[in-house]
């Protein structure tokens, strides 16, 4: 392999640590890119919760909170 080969686009040489920087860099930056991810579903998952616990009591609240007339049935 000539240096022509070993040229990048910018006719800077790279060398060996710059492709293990590069490596590094990228593979940092998926981790960084995979954590955003899962806080975004973890945020939408609250999010799912909170609204449908609202739904939920507006909906049953009333039954939920009128136990004294469970007893009735029995």
């Amino acid at each position: 392999m000539n240096v022509a080969e070993l040229k990048n686009i910018n006719g800077v040489c790279k060398t060996h640590d710059d492709t293990v920087n590069k490596r590094r860099r990228n593979k940092y930056e998926n981790k960084i890119k995979e954590k955003e991810n899962h806080i975004m579903l973890l945020h939408f998952f609250d999010t799912a919760v909170v609204i449908g616990g609202c739904l939920y009591f507006s909906i049953y609240g009333v039954r939920i909170s009128n136990v004294s007339s469970v007893p009735q049935f029995l």
